[in-house]
């Protein structure tokens, strides 16, 4: 295995930061696969969305972790939700790619798809 599981798995659940993540690979990056993704489950981009709604997240964070976890390769999300999570993430890339601002409306509307395993239109 190229990579960390531990790492990956603090990284999701926002215990580490991704330069945290990325120091703990002593590798070019872009060359490290893996052959089982990690989960990424509804809770955890709750969780995400939770922080940034109380003050304890940015846009900055949000929008790292999201082409983290959307890019690398290395996640993958959970069947059952699975169209759920890919839609609220396509709409934070969205954010990021247009520049567009990450407002409160938009918060609660994710976390009511994310709850309720719905996809944002």
């Amino acid at each position: 295995m190229d990579i960390d599981i531990v790492k990956l798995e603090q990284f999701r659940d926002l215990k580490i930061s991704r330069e945290e993540l990325y120091q703990s690979m002593h590798k070019d990056v872009a060359k490290i696969s893996i052959e089982t993704p990690v989960k990424v489950c509804s809770e955890h981009v709750i969780g995400l969305l939770e922080g940034y709604k109380n003050g304890l997240r940015t846009k900055d964070t949000i929008l790292e972790w999201v082409n983290t976890i959307w890019f690398s390769g290395w996640f993958e999300y959970c069947d059952e939700q699975c169209d759920s999570i890919a839609s609220v993430m396509n709409c934070l890339e969205e954010i990021d790619e247009e520049g567009k601002e990450l407002n409160l409306e938009k918060v609660e509307i994710y976390l009511n798809a994310l709850k309720h395993n719905l996809e944002v239109d």
